[in-house]
C-alpha cells in the first residue's frame, strides 16, 4: 500500500493537475516508486490527467503481466500506449 507521504503527494498532484499546474504535478510524482498495481494505476491516472501518457505507460508496463484480469488496468494502459503511439 501507499505510504501516508505518497498518498498526500498523490492528492496534491491531483489538485495541481485540476488547477492547470501539470508540470508541477509531474515533477512531484516522478520519484514515486509504486509497489503494487493499484498504486501504479493511481499514479498513471494522474499522469494521464496531466497529459503525460508517456509517463503513464512507463508506470503501468511493469505490472501488465499481473494485471491480465484487471480490465481497468488494461484499458488505462491501452489508452496510455495509444496516446504515445507505442503499441508494443
Amino acid at each position: 500500500p501507499l505510504t501516508e507521504e505518497s498518498r498526500h503527494r498523490l492528492r496534491l498532484a491531483r489538485l495541481l493537475v485540476r488547477s492547470g499546474r501539470t508540470a508541477e504535478a509531474v515533477r512531484l510524482l516522478e520519484a514515486e516508486q509504486p509497489a503494487s498495481n493499484p498504486e501504479r494505476l493511481q499514479l498513471a491516472q494522474v499522469f494521464l490527467d496531466a497529459l503525460r501518457p508517456d509517463r503513464a505507460a512507463a508506470t503501468l508496463k511493469p505490472g501488465l503481466t499481473q494485471a491480465k484480469r484487471d480490465l481497468d488496468y488494461q484499458v488505462t494502459c491501452g489508452v496510455a500506449l495509444l496516446s504515445t503511439g507505442d503499441y508494443r
